[in-house]
């Protein structure tokens, strides 16, 4: 990601004027931080929500083949409509040597398993998942996009299905298939010496999920663990009791395919590219939704100088559970703030580059809140330093886990609506 460029910072905060319209709500006490820097005969305290814009767009794809943790499952939820990951990975080898199944094989059973280190949603769902043969090389030297199309790179007829079992957490899906389970049976001895001549003969599987209950899950698994195994069980003239192994795992090369369907969904009526301020946001990952923060009128602050800015903070409130029907575990630990940057991509925040640690982003229960120390952002656009970006916010992993959030935006109406608070000193 690139970072814009910036000036060099004085040793001392700039000096700036802000013009805020005082609302009503700044009636409130400040926050203390940073008081004891500040004469209180000169302290002055804004709480505003009117610089603020806040919309909800679609988010953008992002690369799923160069990752530990790869996503599978189908999600229904009444705020956020459909979402779907799916899975296309290769089959590795357990052990690079020569082999062959023998005279005459004959199946007893073929099955792929996959464990999960964790999931998100209500383990009571019913997902089936469909498997097929993938007919292309996965690509590992590229990058390999969410929004991938697959289609004609697989063959439509399935190889089999299965259903996820909590309890183990493991997907276990019984290969029907007979031609497929054949081209092993018949593979040349030198296909089993080496992953490259493996995935030459069969180039991988895609897994597609079935959602048959009104929830739904998604699941996590851990590719640096070797989650699956491809397992013939057999027997041929010799022996009747016989199996053999592939693997599915860190030498597999693979991707996910994300789908967002909003269509009918509350999320599809925020779904905007204007400027007018929404009420609430949506934030979900697996490049679903995004929010945008527009501080369009920033540039009104600069006639009035000089003020020196103590600290500003942006206060992001999810919205009621009993309206949003999520549950916090659905959360995103911490949200990502970047700037958007009018010639593409995201850029850091300046508070961010100056210290991560303070930047702040991460979910607090007792507050209910997420918050943004963004002093040095406004500090730098007022003295010319960087253009009045938007803010995009994200979950802080878009694609290693599957949340979503529900925001109170500067539209919305109460007190813990979306706002700015800032404590400064006139000069």
């Amino acid at each position: 990601m690139k970072m814009f460029s910036t000036k060099s910072i004085p040793y001392f905060i700039f000096f700036i004027l802000l013009s805020f319209s005082i609302m009503l709500s700044c009636e409130r006490e400040p926050d203390p931080i940073g008081r004891d820097l500040i004469p209180d005969v000169i302290s002055a305290y804004v709480d505003s929500t009117e610089l603020i814009h806040s919309i909800t767009v679609k988010g953008d794809s992002m690369i799923t083949n160069k990752k530990s943790w790869q996503l599978l499952g189908h999600c229904i939820n009444p705020m956020f409509g459909v979402s779907i990951s799916e899975l296309i990975t290769e089959i590795s080898l357990v052990n690079k040597d020569s082999f062959n199944f023998g005279t005459n094989p004959q199946k007893d059973s073929v099955l792929l398993t996959i464990s999960f280190s964790g999931y998100t949603g209500d383990p009571n769902s019913l997902i089936e998942v469909y498997c097929y043969e993938y007919t292309e090389g996965i690509r590992g030297d590229t990058n390999v996009y969410s929004n991938t199309d697959i289609t004609g790179r697989y063959n439509p007829v399935p190889l089999g299905s299965g259903y996820i079992n909590f309890v183990d957490s493991l997907l276990k899906i019984s290969i029907t298939d007979d031609n497929f389970i054949r081209r092993f049976f018949e593979a040349d001895d030198t296909i089993f010496t080496a992953d490259e001549i493996l995935t030459g003969y069969v180039h991988g599987i895609y897994l597609h999920p079935q959602n048959n209950s009104p929830g739904g899950v998604i699941l996590y698994i851990d590719f640096s663990e070797d989650p699956g195994q491809l397992s013939f069980y057999y027997h041929n003239d010799e022996e009747v009791s016989l199996d053999y192994h592939l693997s599915i795992g860190k030498n597999s090369k693979r991707f996910s395919i994300y789908h967002h369907d909003y269509q009918g969904f509350p999320i599809e009526n925020f779904i905007s590219g204007g400027n007018e301020t929404d009420s609430i946001i949506f934030v979900q990952s697996i490049s679903g939704a995004n929010g945008v923060i527009r501080l369009p009128d920033l540039e009104n602050w600069i006639d009035s100088l000089p003020v020196a800015i103590n600290h500003a903070k942006l206060i992001i409130q999810p919205a009621d559970t009993l309206i949003t029907g999520l549950s916090k575990k659905e959360y995103p630990q911490k949200l990502n703030m970047w700037l958007i940057h009018p010639d593409g991509g995201y850029r850091y925040v300046f508070d961010n580059l100056i210290n991560e640690a303070t930047f702040g982003g991460g979910y607090d229960s007792k507050t209910n809140a997420y918050i943004f120390n963004i002093t040095y952002h406004i500090q730098s656009f007022l003295e010319g330093d960087i253009g009045n970006f938007d803010f995009v916010i994200t979950p802080e992993y878009p694609s290693n886990e599957f949340t979503q959030v529900i925001l109170n935006g500067a539209n919305h109406r109460g007190n813990d609506k979306m706002r700015i608070e800032i404590i400064y000193a006139p000069l």
